[in-house]
């Protein structure tokens, strides 16, 4: 009796943390300066004390040392605020260029050896070009229950953190408050993207655009954490208004790395299930 039930619990266990795991995140897609720089892999604490400053030039790395590749194609998501100046059009993302692995150690370049050789990617396609317009909450929610269960900081009130610490410093192309974020997608196809590759990519977003990404292997869901979010500080279009509306900012959320609400259904299940059979187990004897 008492081998099958540390067998059961053991078991319930394993369910509730794979769970877990699946939700949390196990690898984070990085948003850097671009493979020539020395932040590939991504710079958190560069602005704002959070997010990393890039041109238009940036790249999306995956941080993870794992062999699990990504299927198909990564989604290249830009949050371009209602404040920027800039038309964002299909060909505002015009290529991406694929390493794998990109191998860079901090502050070295790049250097391409045999077997590296970056490949253009012509179907840089948009995936969503009718854009949908965030005035609250968080990206991953906003773009869909297929992708609901990434990491929930990309929000409103972070991305506007950011964006007012730039107004602050007084940088270039940063003024006024946001009350509205146009949400764009890109569908980059891939072929080997697995973990410590990197994607190269080479923009005309508007100057205060957040750069963010998501994929998914077979078993895991990967996206970008907001201390790993891009944004665009230099190197952006700039003239006519992106004509995006203003909405209500009430009900804003502030994000956060948190369980969905069925992993945390799930653990407590195990924990009462586990506590139900140990006493009756106490009872018995």
């Amino acid at each position: 009796m008492t081998k099958s039930f540390n067998m059961l619990v053991v078991l319930l266990l394993a369910i509730s943390v794979s769970a877990f795991g699946q939700l949390l995140d196990p690898a984070t897609l990085h948003i850097g300066q671009g493979v020539s720089s020395g932040c590939a892999t991504g710079c958190p604490g560069v602005v704002s004390g959070e997010v990393t400053a890039t041109s238009g030039n940036f790249d999306i790395f995956q941080e993870s040392g794992s062999p699990d590749m990504l299927t198909n194609e990564i989604l290249l998501i830009a949050a371009v605020p209602n404040t920027a100046s800039g038309t964002v059009t299909a060909g505002s993302v015009s290529s991406a260029k694929e390493f794998d692995p990109y191998t860079a150690a901090s502050g070295t370049p790049e250097t391409i050896s045999t077997g590296q050789t970056p490949v253009q990617y012509g179907n840089v396609n948009p995936a969503s070009f009718n854009p949908v317009t965030m005035t609250n909450s968080d990206v991953f929610t906003l773009l869909g229950p297929q992708i609901s269960s990434a990491d929930n900081s990309e929000s409103f009130v972070n991305f506007n953190q950011a964006y007012a610490a730039e107004v602050a410093a007084a940088v270039p192309g940063f003024s006024g408050v946001p009350s509205s974020y146009a949400i764009y997608v890109w569908s980059i196809s891939t072929t080997a993207f697995t973990g410590n590759s990197a994607l190269d990519i080479t923009s005309t977003l508007p100057i205060g655009t957040f750069l963010a990404a998501f994929g998914e292997s077979t078993t895991h869901i990967y996206s970008t954490q907001f201390t790993n979010t891009g944004l665009v500080t230099s190197g952006g279009t700039t003239g006519s208004t992106s004509g995006q509306t203003t909405g209500s900012t009430s009900g804003q959320t502030t994000g956060g790395n948190v369980p969905e609400p069925g992993s945390l259904i799930l653990l407590g299940s195990v924990l009462f299930v586990s506590f139900t059979l140990s006493r009756k187990k106490l009872v018995r004897s």
